[in-house]
């Protein structure tokens, strides 16, 4: 699949199964991932958790995810987009 950006900067498709829907953006690339999608693990968790900023597994340590400095987001949503082609 091309790597379509969209307005917001970050891509049209799950980086984990390249389909559209409802996804979760990540906060320090223009990845995004279906919430079922995200593999287990501390980026997973922290999805869970509905830390704010989010990191995708690949960002998460980069950017000291789970180092305790994350803010929870106590009833909003976190950023999704549902994607239509």
């Amino acid at each position: 699949l091309p790597q379509h950006l969209g307005h917001d900067g970050n891509l049209f498709y799950c980086h984990i199964c390249k389909d559209v829907g409802d996804v979760v953006c990540c906060d320090g690339c223009p990845n995004v991932f279906h919430p079922c999608c995200v593999p287990a693990g501390p980026s997973r968790q922290s999805l869970d958790d509905d830390d704010d900023p989010w990191y995708c597994p690949g960002c998460f340590v980069k950017h000291g995810g789970g180092s305790g400095t994350k803010k929870k987001r106590g009833g909003v949503t976190r950023k999704k987009e549902t994607i239509t082609i």
